[in-house]
């Protein structure tokens, strides 16, 4: 558990921005923030540049008791100086005797990696793959489509004086007075843009974590400027701590399926439909939504969206068009919510022709009968979690749409 001093849970934070399922689960940075003893799959990769860091990992493996009693030949005090234990690590004949200096160097100078943490992730790095390379070259040559990557990335106010034993490499950043070193901040923005473009070109998920960053607030915000790939949030416990949750538009609506289906919460429910539907029609061109939950006195419209597409049937449409979302467990919907819905296109004084109605487990008989009975010009297609699921797994959003739209007008014509 990481809980800071107001109380405010770190580790279940980031937890709640996870995917619930993914592949693999990648640490390309391993330090203070490891989440590896909160995850629950057995792939797990952990990376560090730093070959000592490495290789005490490699020997932590539920052996932290191992690695205690290895000390003792050295006699070391209880605060030695760490240029000392620098030293015998670097001289150190072999690699059992590297890791148990590095696990003094650790237990008396935590400044980088916490001590407790390393205690509780021991048993879980049994079945750990530890890589020493750079996060870079981890993520080109070791991620894969669906893993999960984790990064911590800290820019506290510390110095790499204060890290006698990391290299320069390590540090994130050097602050000077009251000023941010410019190479580093160069690195922060080279690092975002890199994790920006791998996310998609892997097809994976990322969630990033960046510490005591509340100078790069508007370099992140414009390296992340996209409404599709990114979730961005701020803790409300800590304004300079932010995060950037990436996904890809696929995977991000297979997490939204995956809590449609599984929410028992039934306003959690319509609000992941409702947030799902929004994201699907964006993802066709010329198509927005430009409003949700739109109330009045008289009615509520769960989804507007303009119009301005050159694709197929849209050309003929009207340049709003209102859609309707359902996500019941119990039944499943009929002619009178169909109804009400055809009664809000009606009363847009011709300025609506088309509407889709989404209801994630189907319809009745009943409301199909009604659906095809009408005989003006305007036109409602039903859209089930069938057809939505369809459409994310082909990619295909409008051939999707278009074929339920040519059904649905055939079948008006039959009628």
């Amino acid at each position: 558990m990481f809980i800071n001093k107001d109380g405010f849970n770190e580790s279940e934070f980031l937890l709640s921005h996870f995917p619930r399922e993914f592949n693999k689960y990648i640490e390309p940075v391993y330090n203070k923030l490891s989440m590896i003893d909160k995850i629950s799959t057995s792939q797990i990769l952990i990376g560090t540049i730093n070959e000592d860091l490495a290789n005490f990992l490699s020997h932590l493996k539920g052996n932290t008791g191992n690695l205690i009693l290895n000390l003792e030949k050295y006699n070391l005090s209880e605060v030695e100086d760490p240029y000392k234990i620098r030293d015998l690590i670097q001289n150190a004949t072999n690699n059992k005797d590297r890791a148990s200096l590095y696990l003094y160097y650790i237990q008396h100078f935590p400044r980088f990696l916490n001590k407790n943490n390393l205690k509780q992730n021991d048993q879980f790095l049994k079945n750990a793959n530890i890589v020493c390379s750079d996060y870079m070259s981890i993520i080109d040559m070791h991620v894969e489509e669906e893993d999960l990557i984790f990064i911590n990335y800290d820019l506290g106010e510390f110095s790499f004086n204060q890290y006698p034993y990391f290299s320069k490499d390590r540090i994130v950043n050097i602050k000077i007075g009251k000023k941010y070193h410019q190479s580093k901040i160069k690195s922060l923005v080279e690092f975002c843009a890199f994790i920006k473009e791998k996310v998609p070109e892997k097809n994976c998920n990322a969630v990033i974590y960046f510490e005591n960053c509340m100078n790069f607030n508007q370099t992140i915000r414009e390296i992340f400027n996209s409404d599709q790939i990114f979730e961005f949030t701020i803790p409300e416990y800590k304004i300079s701590n932010q995060l950037v949750s990436i996904q890809t538009t696929k995977q991000r609506l297979k997490r939204l399926i995956n809590y449609i289906e599984n929410e028992k919460d039934a306003n959690k429910k319509g609000k992941y439909l409702e947030t799902f539907v929004e994201i699907f029609f964006n993802q066709i061109s010329g198509l927005k939504v430009i409003s949700t939950n739109l109330r009045n006195d008289l009615e509520e419209i769960d989804i507007v969206i303009s119009n301005e597409s050159s694709e197929g049937f849209f050309t003929k449409m009207s340049n709003l068009i209102l859609g309707e979302c359902k996500n019941w467990n119990t039944k499943v919907v009929g002619k009178n919510e169909l109804v009400i819905f055809k009664d809000k296109i009606d009363s847009r004084n011709g300025q609506v022709n088309i509407g889709f109605f989404i209801s994630w487990h189907g319809y009745a008989k009943t409301f199909y009968e009604k659906l095809y009975r009408y005989s003006d010009n305007r036109i409602i297609i039903p859209l089930t979690g069938e057809d939505l699921k369809k459409a994310v797994e082909s990619s295909d959003y409008f051939g999707v749409i278009q074929e339920k739209y040519y059904y649905t007008s055939l079948n008006k014509l039959n009628s």
